[in-house]
């Protein structure tokens, strides 16, 4: 069920042009920036966008702006882990063989010090439950991170579904973001 759900949803955002992901990504951005729960993070993990996720740059480049230590995932595909780097500036990615965009050096952070993860999907649902590309990287990452750290999903509303399929190893969201909505999931 899962996969079938995963190829759909990666069909409908692969039929996106890229004007339609710019002018989604941006709204998306704009709500996510409004958030108190952004502007009071003093430390932000974020997913670098790959292919037609939400564009992720521009909440990167705000989030350096406003003084805040900004990491993103360095993905290990042979243990199925995420580590968490410290950028200074979008100079400090480069892309990988994976063709993934992730960090020139890897500069540890703590994960216990993020306030905030933002996390891609595939697809998302109302309640906060996604569907990824099924490696169970940032469930992971997310069971091991603090009850107060925050985890918001971005995804286009055409990617979000009512309700998803579920394992008990599945992580939740605290809110959902579209470029309509956001979506309190608490």
């Amino acid at each position: 069920m899962k996969e079938l759900l995963r190829i759909r949803h990666l069909q409908l955002r692969n039929s996106l042009s890229m004007r339609e992901i710019e002018r989604k990504s941006s709204a998306i951005m704009e709500k996510l920036v409004s958030l108190p729960s952004f502007r009071e993070s003093k430390a932000i993990l974020c997913y670098v966008n790959f292919g037609n996720e939400a564009i992720t740059t521009g909440i990167l480049e705000k989030a350096l702006q406003q003084g805040k230590t900004v990491c993103v995932p360095a993905t290990s595909f042979k243990e199925k882990t995420i580590q968490i780097s410290r950028i200074n500036s979008l100079a400090d990615l480069e892309k990988k063989k994976s063709g993934l965009i992730e960090p020139k050096e890897i500069v540890a952070f703590p994960l216990g010090e993020i306030d905030l993860i933002i996390v891609p999907g595939v697809a998302f649902d109302k309640e906060g439950y996604r569907i990824g590309f099924g490696s169970g990287f940032y469930d992971k990452l997310l069971r091991k991170a603090p009850r107060k750290t925050i985890a918001i999903g971005l995804c286009f509303e055409q990617n979000l579904e009512e309700r998803l399929p579920r394992q008990s190893h599945d992580a939740k969201m605290n809110m959902v973001i579209t470029e309509k909505q956001a979506i309190e999931c608490d």
